[in-house]
């Protein structure tokens, strides 16, 4: 596929220096430039939190049905 791409002049000027160097194309040295930006962003992971649940059964019976407020009192007390 063909397409036109405005690229800074230093950039080009640098792309052609390294193509004449490897012996290469500017369209091999730009398409493996471009192919290893896109495996790093393929290849990076995004960030998973460990699970850091506990073993229990729910709240304690002293707060099964409270409302936010009580859960939020009991929790931080007067620190709020």
């Amino acid at each position: 596929m063909r397409t036109t791409v405005d690229l800074p002049d230093e950039l080009v000027l640098e792309v052609q220096r390294i193509a004449r160097e490897q012996k290469r194309t500017m369209r091999s040295v730009m398409e493996e430039a471009l192919r290893g930006t896109i495996a790093k962003y393929q290849h990076t992971q995004g960030f998973k939190l460990s699970d850091a649940s506990v073993a229990g059964h729910g709240l304690q019976p002293a707060f099964r049905g409270a409302d936010w407020e009580e859960l939020r009192t009991a929790a931080y007390g007067n620190r709020l």
